[in-house]
């Protein structure tokens, strides 16, 4: 299975760790907010907290799961990409063997005739315009010639192999050009759940932060406040850290 980049899977640990405290701790913070704050209450402290959680959640799933669609996209473009290759390959190849071909039947300077002539392109879009344009050629002008022992060449014989290595190439390179689009499709989609994610992130976090703050948890909300650099996945929110233990009661003298 495709895995996020280490940005986004920082990221989405920071998320984790932003809700696994807004799900253990809301309810201890609000009422320790209710006496902080009557004037706004538990109720008003808890649900704002449960819904920031909720909405960093959602948002948090569906980065993780556009991020993993389109690392999913990029790794299918091996296949085609190797395809291309191999037809690429198979095109030069193809294009070797006819010009000598035709060189040997026709003599020298008749590949030129039929767009033989010379190395073959290694782009791939550019090999195909030359198979093109060779069987084109081949098919308009063909030539029928004997060698001196009588053998008969029809420059015909070899336009069927420069059309199939042709047809190969344009499907391999129209699957590698699928295949692109595919992932900038995915590309935009993760790009948008991402844009979502840190907006909502950085309000979940900073309600998370306020309530905590003012419930008297501020070396929670210190844990938890949000920055820019985690909110790019630069820095990760770790997971919480334990309660320090308490101070033992001093013995009597």
């Amino acid at each position: 299975m495709a895995k996020p980049s280490a940005r986004v899977a920082a990221r989405i640990q920071s998320a984790r760790t932003v809700g696994a405290a807004i799900d253990t701790q809301s309810a201890r913070v609000a009422q320790a907010f209710d006496r902080a704050v009557p004037e706004v209450g538990a109720n008003v402290a808890l649900a704002a907290l449960l819904g920031a959680g909720a909405a960093l959640g959602r948002a948090t799933a569906d980065l993780d799961a556009k991020e993993s669609a389109y690392a999913a996209e990029l790794s299918d473009d091996d296949a085609p990409r190797a395809w291309r290759d191999a037809a690429v390959a198979r095109g030069i190849a193809t294009l070797g063997a006819a010009r000598r071909a035709v060189e040997a039947g026709v003599g020298e300077g008749g590949a030129a005739a039929y767009g033989l002539a010379g190395d073959a392109p290694r782009d791939g879009p550019k090999l195909l315009a030359v198979l093109r344009a060779a069987e084109r050629l081949l098919a308009a002008t063909p030539k029928q010639v004997s060698d001196p022992f009588g053998n008969p060449f029809n420059t015909e014989s070899v336009r069927p192999a420069i059309g199939e290595a042709a047809t190969e190439l344009d499907a391999a390179l129209t699957g590698v050009a699928t295949e692109a689009r595919e992932a900038q499709v995915a590309l935009v989609d993760r790009d948008r759940a991402l844009d979502n994610w840190q907006a909502i992130y950085v309000f979940a976090a900073g309600v998370a932060e306020v309530i905590f703050r003012a419930a008297g948890e501020g070396r929670l909300a210190d844990h938890l406040r949000p920055t820019t650099r985690k909110a790019s996945g630069e820095d990760v929110v770790e997971p919480l850290p334990p309660e320090p233990a308490p101070t033992p009661a001093p013995e009597p003298a």
